[in-house]
């Protein structure tokens, strides 16, 4: 956080990095049994984007205070993963998929806050002005690529065969924005509320089994109120959601006085990419 005078200026937050490239040939029989244990899991993470610092200023007559941008998301990289004939896979633990493909995109760091106070000494205006920082821009996820030519069989709830995601990160939040000042003449205040950004987007996502493979997910109901959600292939690309903008607050103290409190601007959602599944000739049973 800055502070301490009439002017100060938040810092910016650092960038997240970009996951690596994650390539997985097997060949090999795989069982687990434990919770949350898939047979292979694949991912590809981008790191999330720093926070900007937070701002403070006060000052007689005049004060001004900006809050420090939010960093980028880093982007997710590219997940191949081929199972071929000889690879089985078998898990009979809760939450346990046969075949687990991710690439995701780190948040945006969220924009600093912004507070601005100004006192001026008799027969002299005050101004304080505080703008809050921007939200960063979300990583987007990579293409995600499985081919599978080994059965899969999973037994435990929330446990799909293969799941295959690349998915946006969240982008960056606005900071919010205060500006207060007192004067017994006139005294105006301003603040405008940071910017929030854009969500990441989904990568390319593709599946393709090869003719007589066959997938079975048998898991049962997890609990009295939650229904089992086990899917034979479960494939998806995701956009991921917009940054808020950042409130803000004026006020100002004096016989003349005026205020200008502007909120920020939300971001942009992320967008979905092309999504290609190919079943060949085997089976399929949930």
């Amino acid at each position: 956080m800055s502070g301490g005078g009439w002017f100060s200026v938040g810092g910016s937050g650092g960038d997240g990095g970009n996951g690596n490239k994650v390539t997985v040939n097997n060949s090999n029989r795989i069982t687990t049994a434990q919770k949350s244990s898939g047979a292979i899991e694949a991912q590809s993470l981008g790191g999330g984007g720093g926070k900007g610092g937070g701002s403070v200023a006060v000052g007689l007559v005049g004060s001004v205070a900006v809050g420090g941008s939010g960093g980028r998301g880093g982007d997710g990289g590219p997940v191949t993963v081929m199972n071929f004939e000889q690879g089985a896979l078998m898990t009979s633990g809760e939450s346990s998929p046969g075949l687990l493909a991710q690439s995701t995109g780190g948040g945006g760091g969220n924009g600093g806050f912004a507070v601005s106070v100004a006192g001026a000494p008799p027969k002299l205006p005050a101004f304080a002005l505080g703008v809050g920082g921007s939200g960063g821009v979300a990583g987007d996820g990579g293409a995600v690529t499985v081919f599978d030519a080994g059965d899969i069989t999973t037994t435990g709830p929330d446990s799909a065969g293969i799941y295959a995601q690349s998915q946006g990160g969240g982008g960056g939040k606005g900071g919010f924005a205060v500006s207060a000042s007192a004067s017994s003449l006139a005294s105006l205040s301003v603040s405008v509320g940071g910017k929030g950004n854009a969500g990441g987007d989904g990568g390319v996502v593709k599946v393709t089994t090869q003719d007589g493979t066959r997938i079975s997910t048998q898991g049962g109901i997890s609990n009295f109120l939650t229904a089992n959600s086990s899917p034979g292939i479960y494939a998806h690309s995701t956009g991921s959601g917009v940054g808020d903008g950042g409130f803000s607050v004026a006020v100002a103290a004096a016989p003349k006085g005026a205020t200008f409190a502007i909120g920020g601007e939300g971001g942009k959602g992320g967008k979905g990419s092309l999504v290609d599944v190919n079943v060949g000739t085997g089976s399929i049973s949930t």
